[in-house]
């Protein structure tokens, strides 16, 4: 049977990341950081602070015209909402 494990922010980074056999890797293709936890073969990919900075600085560098990420209820603290608006202002 498959493993449900709650999938927002505000869960991931308090219980998750470097917590319950879960550790936090960086793809530095992807600019973005993954969980993975051997034991259970658990692969978990988000954004973050340090991923939404790197998105930031691509869409300065191709003049784009905005960023979004998923989902804005799961930000309580406003943390990535912050990073996006002090990234692109």
């Amino acid at each position: 049977m498959e493993k449900r494990i709650p999938s927002s922010f505000k869960y991931l980074k308090p219980n998750l990341e470097n917590h319950n056999g879960f550790t936090r890797y960086w793809d530095s293709t992807a600019r973005a950081p993954f969980l993975f936890n051997e034991e259970e073969n658990i692969f978990i990919t988000y954004d973050d602070e340090e991923s939404l900075k790197e998105k930031c600085k691509y869409i300065k560098k191709h003049d784009l015209r905005g960023a979004m990420f998923w989902e804005y209820q799961a930000d309580y603290q406003l943390k990535l909402l912050q990073t996006l608006y002090d990234g692109l202002k």
